[in-house]
């Protein structure tokens, strides 16, 4: 079945408006003797005997104050707000219950009791109080090194904020609680900060700096000791080329291991630079750029490169006429593709022997002198491809020499 109606509304204490002749209040704690009605006493036995055998009726005004006071207390839940600690409630019961809850003083949360009978004051830092929840941050500022412990009221709420120029190391000694905690280091200064628990042998997580945007999660379970709320990696750090090993990094960001190494470098690096492994073959690479590189292998530059041993090149397609290497393959098949001509060779007038600028092919046999002017007779004296030596009869003014095959 549904659950119950939402009650109206209580928009004020019952009676709050009442002059002060009709209403009383506060109500008494202890009876006052007569018809008056008290809190402990509530109202006395002679308000409920007839008149006639000596009764006297109730007062109104002890109704109104009643109701006053019930409907005030229904009044001030129906608003949101909590109770927050008061001496006189937490004598009347004897301290407050082991589980109750308190707002706390500056009202960013609630604190929650975890001792029976606790009649401490948790805004005051008394003991068996726990924030339960809380908004805003802890700014714990001024911190140079030592040991300092830290108040409830400062680490009641998650973030803990540090700040300060740190001359030695830092220890922070928080509560046992069952608390997790976000710490921000701001401090500044080349020392460690430990937050732990003052409990003996206490085990303690290091906050390196950073500030907020890398901070430590740390939590307590109540056993005297602080934890990583992440914890660490299994995987051991190296800085050797170590295998199964995390690379460690310089303050620049550089790798100390593996194949990318800043150690020892050769070159300053650079855009295009190349990494080699160094002569001790240890694993690591040195930096080198592109034409150290090249020199080292003995590659050929970009520019006038001297080959050695048989280079080969792709061969170009018959008939090409561009700026492309010329392979033997290439010319090997134009010669082979020309039609072989033997030629016409004017010569001076007495040259009686001659060398051809560019020999003729196999395929010309043979050499006959043609006199330019009247019939004279040349004799060849001496032939070969490249040219011939002639006995010349007669002087004339011109002669051909036709090679033909």
């Amino acid at each position: 079945m549904p659950g119950a109606a939402y009650p109206p509304e209580l928009l004020a204490a019952i009676a709050s408006a009442a002059a002060s002749s009709y209403i009383t209040n506060p109500m008494p704690l202890a009876p006052t003797g007569s018809n008056a009605a008290s809190v402990e006493g509530g109202f006395p036995a002679v308000t409920m005997q007839p008149e006639l055998s000596g009764g006297l009726p109730p007062l109104g005004q002890d109704v109104n104050g009643f109701l006053y006071l019930l409907s005030s207390h229904i009044f001030f839940l129906q608003s949101g707000t909590n109770y927050g600690y008061n001496s006189d409630v937490s004598t009347a019961m004897s301290g407050y219950a082991a589980g109750a809850s308190l707002a706390m003083a500056d009202n960013t949360g609630l604190w929650i009791n975890q001792t029976a009978g606790n009649t401490t004051n948790p805004d005051a830092g008394g003991a068996g109080w726990a924030p339960l929840i809380t908004y805003g941050v802890s700014n714990i500022t001024g911190l140079t090194g030592g040991t300092v412990n830290l108040t409830a009221a400062q680490t009641k709420y998650f973030v803990i904020n540090l700040s300060g120029t740190l001359t030695s190391n830092l220890i922070l000694n928080l509560p046992p609680n069952f608390q997790s905690w976000l710490i921000v280091n701001n401090t500044t200064g080349a020392f460690t900060v430990t937050v732990q628990t003052a409990a003996g042998g206490s085990s303690g997580v290091i906050v390196p700096q950073g500030g907020p945007t890398s901070p430590t999660g740390v939590y307590s379970i109540g056993d005297g000791n602080i934890y990583n709320s992440v914890a660490p990696l299994s995987v051991p750090i190296s800085q050797a080329a170590t295998g199964l090993t995390l690379a460690e990094r310089t303050s620049a960001g550089y790798l100390l291991a593996t194949y990318f190494n800043q150690s020892s470098a050769i070159e300053s690096p650079a855009v295009g630079s190349v990494f080699v492994q160094n002569t001790a073959a240890d694993g690591y690479l040195r930096k080198i750029s592109n034409a150290n590189f090249i020199t080292a292998l003995g590659l050929a530059t970009l520019a006038n490169p001297t080959f050695t041993g048989v280079p080969k090149a792709p061969t170009a397609a018959a008939n090409t006429n561009t700026t492309q290497v010329a392979t033997t393959a290439f010319v090997q098949t134009a010669v082979s593709a020309q039609t072989v001509k033997c030629g016409v060779v004017v010569l001076n007038n007495g040259a009686n022997s001659v060398t051809f600028p560019v020999a003729f092919p196999t395929s010309c046999s043979g050499v006959v002198l043609t006199p330019y002017g009247a019939g004279a007779t040349y004799y060849i004296t001496a032939y070969s491809r490249s040219g011939f030596s002639a006995n010349v009869g007669v002087t004339q003014d011109y002669f051909y020499v036709a090679v033909g095959s």
